[in-house]
């Protein structure tokens, strides 16, 4: 890759720069010759291996060619966005995991590749692009790429989530056009898996709804800011909470986590970003996971989150506006909780048999635990993982380990 990059760095200098040479017909036939190889082996059809590599070279050459990229544009784009629709119309939704054989890993390569070529391209020659679109040279990009953010596979969903930011800044949709839909309802949807979610990828997502929410008109603002809402309410996994350290010795936050940064922070983004009044008829459903993270989240750093954007909310706001807001929000997780527990009680003798499976799973539940307990004190205790514990289960599982730790210790200076 680095050898292809430096080439094209030199030949597209010497083409797209400011000296010209003599030469320069020669050097413009033989770099047409390698765009129309380049053109061949995107359409390949026997030869797979031969259409990755012809996305990573058109890639190279828009990173290296820039604005002169756009006289190839007409024959490289129709086979990157071919190679791309592929790969993501052949796979299902998210909860449809890849297997890791060699036909699953050719086809998330083949998303991830085109889509990273493709970003680098609406880079090199945006108005290009866009113009070949307008006028139906090309399938919608943007929808397109949405779909990818669906795709069973974090690489793919982090690029697919990039070039659509790169798009929105350069397209600039307006209120009613339905690409902000389309966007937000992938966004919203990526943030629901939380086994395929990494900070990169949050933090994209969460920039890509900000615009979003920016740009759209007041009924879609209104209903994905209660989409919202709801994700960031949804629980997390039971059980020992394990933080899984990379061989780099960087802590992996759990998908859980990061859903809930992502979506706490753009909450707080969008208090910021919007007048006080027209905020004010988001806030309830700003509110409502605020508040219950504010008071009953086990993670120091997403409840001292939560509390920030409570404080600049009351800030924007005014404190009268806002304590009445508040109390409403507060009142209405109080009933519901109340509701939940009612309704608990009386299921009891009303519907006996929904009552007795209920509780049979909250004990396989207990039991699962139990196991995955004994499996990271085994993985504690015998170093097989590299893991940090953090809060709840997790922190009593660790608080045991160390004290069987330090028992060994003492022993071990008695028998001294």
């Amino acid at each position: 890759g680095e050898i292809l990059k430096a080439l094209f760095e030199v030949v597209s200098k010497s083409r797209f720069g400011e000296r010209k040479s003599r030469n320069e017909s020669v050097r413009t036939s033989s770099l047409n010759e390698f765009v129309e190889y380049t053109n061949k082996w995107l359409h390949s059809k026997t030869k797979p291996e031969v259409r990755l590599a012809a996305a990573q070279v058109a890639g190279f050459l828009a990173m290296t060619a820039e604005a002169g990229f756009q006289m190839f544009l007409p024959k490289l784009l129709p086979g990157l966005i071919s190679l791309a629709q592929s790969a993501i119309e052949s796979v299902g939704g998210a909860e449809e995991k890849l297997e890791e054989d060699e036909k699953d890993t050719k086809l998330w390569s083949q998303a991830h590749l085109s889509i990273v070529a493709l970003t680098r391209v609406l880079k090199a020659a945006p108005k290009a692009v866009l113009e070949s679109e307008k006028e139906k040279m090309t399938p919608p990009l943007a929808s397109m790429i949405s779909k990818g953010l669906r795709f069973p596979h974090v690489w793919v969903r982090t690029a697919c989530a990039r070039f659509l930011g790169n798009f929105l800044a350069l397209t600039k949709p307006a209120k009613s056009d339905e690409l902000l839909g389309i966007v937000a309802r992938s966004c919203a949807s990526a943030l629901v898996t939380d086994h395929l979610l990494t900070p990169s990828l949050g933090e994209q997502i969460a920039k890509n709804l900000l615009f979003v929410l920016s740009s759209c008109d007041d009924d879609l603002r209104t209903a994905l800011i209660k989409r919202l809402s709801g994700i960031a309410r949804k629980p997390k996994p039971k059980g020992a909470s394990i933080r899984i350290v990379s061989i780099t010795g960087e802590s992996k936050d759990q998908g859980w986590l990061v859903r809930r940064r992502s979506i706490y922070q753009l909450f707080g983004a969008v208090m910021a970003k919007f007048e006080a009044k027209e905020s004010q008829n988001y806030l309830d459903s700003i509110l409502l996971p605020i508040i219950m993270a504010s008071e009953t989240e086990d993670n120091e750093d997403l409840k001292s989150l939560a509390q920030q954007v409570l404080d600049l909310s009351q800030k924007r706001i005014g404190d009268k506006e806002f304590s009445e807001i508040f109390s409403k929000v507060r009142g209405k997780i109080t009933q519901r909780r109340a509701d939940r527990a009612k309704k608990r009680k009386q299921e009891k003798v009303s519907d006996p048999l929904v009552a007795a499976q209920k509780k049979r799973l909250k004990s396989e539940k207990r039991i699962k635990a139990q196991k995955r307990q004994k499996e990271v004190r085994a993985a504690i205790r015998h170093g097989a993982a590299a893991i940090s514990m953090q809060g709840g289960v997790g922190q009593r599982v660790g608080n045991i380990a160390k004290r069987r730790m330090k028992k060994r210790k003492l022993a071990e200076m008695k028998r001294k």
